[in-house]
């Protein structure tokens, strides 16, 4: 029941392709992000999104089901 923590910050598909590597395959249940744009992939592959403090990248939500938006 914790988050993923990796030593470097990795962006968009290479997120997805380093956790693979560790064994941590997609579709999850849950993901949360402040960086749409960053994190699309993981949020796009999530059965419950959630953008946090996402201000300006709501616009960008609405490509993605089920995103919430949390303030």
């Amino acid at each position: 029941m914790g988050g993923w923590v990796g030593e470097i910050h990795y962006r968009h598909e290479e997120k997805l392709r380093r956790l693979q590597l560790i064994g941590i395959n997609q579709k999850w249940l849950a993901t949360y992000s402040d960086d749409i744009e960053e994190d699309y992939p993981i949020l796009e592959n999530s059965k419950y999104p959630y953008l946090i403090n996402g201000g300006k990248q709501k616009k960008l939500s609405k490509k993605l089901k089920n995103i919430q938006c949390l303030e």
